[in-house]
């Protein structure tokens, strides 16, 4: 292949990268959106004065600076709030991972129920590998927000469409 199609291959595929890093971000707005009060409870796990203020940045955050990735323009300033946008999520996924283990410490050693109580441990089981996995891909979001501080969002932006005068 000439160099000219290696760039091309890998301004598109830069491309490609951004509109999916976006997607990541755009996909659950509605949910947090139609869920506001559970949201703030969330935001609460990292932050506990401010959580409403810390939401609306957060919420904001992930709409705006995912499209500004998407589209190419100011792409590494909103690639670092997202970078610390997902480390913030992997401790609160770790958090939310520990929460009902505590909450099922407090219940009887012995349960009558001995189904109910594998449903419970089953369940437990369940949350930890949602919630860690959550984390981890979170981890794994952060580095591509550091690829995109460092090196950019490649020169297929939204602006390199429009004709130049």
């Amino acid at each position: 292949m000439d160099e000219n199609t290696l760039a091309t291959l890998n301004d598109v595929g830069t491309l490609v990268l951004r509109i999916m890093f976006a997607w990541i971000f755009l996909w659950p707005l509605p949910g947090l959106l139609r869920d506001w009060p559970t949201t703030v409870q969330t935001t609460g796990l990292l932050f506990s004065r401010g959580k409403g203020f810390f939401t609306l940045v957060s919420v904001s955050g992930m709409a705006i600076c995912s499209l500004m990735v998407a589209i190419g323009i100011y792409g590494r300033p909103a690639a670092i709030f997202l970078f610390f946008f997902c480390i913030g999520g992997a401790i609160v996924h770790n958090k939310l991972a520990g929460i009902p283990e505590a909450a099922a410490r407090k219940l009887p050693e012995n349960p009558s129920d001995q189904k109910m109580a594998a449903v419970l441990q089953n369940a437990l089981v369940l949350n930890r590998v949602g919630n860690v996995t959550s984390a981890q891909k979170n981890l794994v979001i952060a580095g591509i927000a550091a690829y995109f501080v460092l090196a950019g969002t490649g020169s297929l932006s939204l602006l390199s469409f429009w004709p130049a005068n």
